[in-house]
């Protein structure tokens, strides 16, 4: 826009010009957030979910090493569910308990070996043992809609 100030024309923007102008940026920069701060959100919630997935694949591998050399298994019975399965490892009785928090959908999974008790996982679902055969046993763990699922070959029982 011309303004003419003392017989000069003057190039330069009018101040309703300039309010719009900044006006448009401020929503463009408010949109820009949102989506930034949706992203990090999201970011975040993926990192958590990976996290369980590994710290629950880690302790499949490590029940599944564990139960791979017991020489005696106690419980479940044959065909059960159980959210327990007791064993004797290393001439000494070993479980693991899912117990569920009251009130809320997760619980935690402890090892029990002797008298001591140790937390394994927090934060999942649900836990299920189910012994298909003498020899074979199927371990699940449930996490948001998610199920990880392996099958573990008992072969060193007596």
């Amino acid at each position: 826009m011309y303004i003419k100030q003392n017989g000069i024309r003057i190039k330069g923007f009018t101040l309703v010009e300039i309010m719009v102008a900044l006006a448009i940026f401020g929503v463009v920069a408010a949109g820009l957030a949102q989506i930034n701060s949706l992203w990090i959100s999201k970011g975040k919630q993926s990192i958590k979910a990976a996290n369980n997935l590994q710290a629950i694949a880690l302790s499949l591998y490590k029940i599944k090493n564990e139960l791979s050399l017991t020489k005696q298994f106690n419980s479940p019975s044959l065909r059960m569910v159980s959210d327990k399965i007791t064993f004797v490892h290393d001439e000494r009785i070993v479980s693991y308990r899912f117990v569920k928090k009251p009130n809320t959908k997760t619980g935690e999974l402890f090892r029990e070996k002797g008298l001591e008790s140790k937390l394994i996982l927090s934060g999942i679902h649900d836990v299920k043992f189910f012994r298909l055969d003498n020899r074979l046993l199927q371990i699940s763990f449930e996490l948001d809609k998610k199920a990880l699922t392996t099958r573990v070959f008992l072969r060193s029982l007596e």
